[in-house]
């Protein structure tokens, strides 16, 4: 007879493999396809285990475990999938899940293959977050709209994962402590809570959210000499480029990138980013941003009868979120605040 739990591994099971279906057509979101098999793997397994259905296929040994080390690889392709542009499925990337095939003869033990697979989670876990973390600093050194293209919704999808399997690996410890009373409901919720990341990470594939596609070119130029202009300091190629931003109000140009400063002025990126970074201090999407937010202070300072949105557009944000965020982090205050006091 089928339980609740069981009623919904098989839910999760071949909503997964329908989450295939959908996200396989895009590139980037291709990586999580493996991702999507290994749950529904998972689950079907974890159902025939349950059932005793296994008893009749493989024997008594317990498989699932094995699955805690291919979890890790899964999401580190993923994520490396979305902050690279050229990242898709590859055969080499096979090599990841050789430790699921060579902990088979280690099946007898499953406590030591729990061991392995946390192990393993945290190690990859690890990778997912230095890559998020050069994806974000190569978008703001290269784009003015660094904000919306921030991946804050997987960093928010691994940290619930990470919560969710340390709570279950709570649950498993206490398993001859509490009544089953406790236990079932605990285990019916930790499933839910794991449909539910697989369920949005399957809207986020087909809802396909902006993304920056310069990373590799990124690290590129990272790992070649970074060799300053011969007649020009930092100091004085950053304020030649300020100067030919504030009176062509480059600035204002919606969504304006490194290359398209390049263009305008005639320098290449390396040496622009370099000028930006030493002689400016601080990032392009910072810099770009401060001279709108600047602009738009001193617009409303002025009186102008424009809404707020209005001026934000016109100086080059091309979204009221993204406007408001950049707003509040630069001066602390909403832009309402600040144009309540500067009327006042």
């Amino acid at each position: 007879m089928i339980d609740a739990a069981n009623a919904i591994q098989l839910i999760f099971a071949f909503t997964a493999m329908f989450g295939i279906i959908l996200v396989w057509p895009s590139t980037r979101f291709r990586p999580l396809s493996l991702a999507l098999l290994m749950e529904a793997s998972l689950m079907l397994c974890n159902f025939a285990e349950e059932s005793g259905l296994s008893q009749q296929l493989w024997g008594e040994t317990l498989i699932t475990p094995i699955f805690g080390l291919g979890f890790g690889p899964a999401l580190f392709l993923f994520t490396r999938g979305l902050v690279f542009s050229n990242k898709g499925l590859a055969f080499d990337q096979a090599i990841h899940f050789l430790p699921m095939l060579l902990v088979f003869s280690l099946a007898a033990m499953p406590q030591l293959i729990i061991a392995l697979g946390t192990i393993s989670l945290v190690v990859y876990l690890s990778l997912c977050w230095k890559l998020m973390r050069d994806y974000e600093q190569a978008s703001r050194d290269r784009r003015s709209d660094a904000q919306n293209l921030t991946l804050t919704w997987l960093k928010l999808v691994l940290i619930l994962y990470i919560t969710a399997i340390a709570v279950d690996a709570i649950r498993q410890n206490l398993q001859t402590e509490l009544p089953i009373s406790i236990l079932e409901p605990w285990y019916i919720a930790t499933l839910l809570v794991y449909l539910g990341l697989c369920c949005f990470l399957i809207y986020k594939g087909v809802h396909q959210p902006e993304l920056f596609d310069g990373l590799e070119q990124y690290q590129k130029e990272a790992l070649e000499a970074l060799d300053p202009p011969l007649d020009e300091t930092a100091n004085s190629l950053f304020e030649q480029i300020n100067k030919q931003l504030l009176e062509q109000k480059l600035y204002r140009t919606p969504r304006l990138s490194l290359s398209d400063l390049s263009e305008h002025t005639g320098l290449t990126e390396k040496d622009i980013s370099w000028a930006i970074n030493q002689g400016g201090g601080q990032s392009f999407a910072d810099y770009i941003n401060r001279l709108r937010i600047d602009e738009i202070c001193e617009e409303i300072r002025y009186n102008d009868n424009r809404s707020l949105l209005d001026l934000a557009l016109a100086a080059g944000f091309n979204s009221k979120s993204s406007f408001n965020t950049v707003f509040k982090r630069m001066t602390g205050k909403t832009p309402s605040q600040f144009q309540k006091e500067a009327l006042n």
